[in-house]
């Protein structure tokens, strides 16, 4: 805004959005509200963007040995749960 409350375009405002903001008399707010928003969302996605080059990927071998772990995890897991499903069947049809 100017010195007498008007607003000025602003860096990389397009010629159209300047002239509805001056259009309405309460727009300079919206204006700048929205205008912040657009600021905030590109930081976000700059600032994203420099933390996932800060990333260490892992390589081949560790997603190979994690996957590894993870599925003989599952079997033994879901071996552990059938047994004692099978011990409580049983236990339920010997009662009635």
């Amino acid at each position: 805004m100017d010195g007498a409350g008007r607003l000025k375009g602003r860096p990389g405002m397009r010629q159209q959005d300047v002239a509805e903001c001056r259009a309405k008399p309460t727009a300079s707010y919206m204006c700048y509200v929205k205008e912040n928003y657009v600021k905030k969302i590109i930081q976000f996605f700059k600032e994203s963007y420099a933390e996932l080059k800060k990333v260490v990927w892992p390589g081949r071998d560790d997603v190979i040995s994690s996957v590894k772990v993870v599925v003989i995890a599952t079997v033994i897991v879901a071996a552990i749960l059938g047994f004692i499903d099978m011990l409580l069947l049983l236990g339920i049809r010997a009662l009635f």
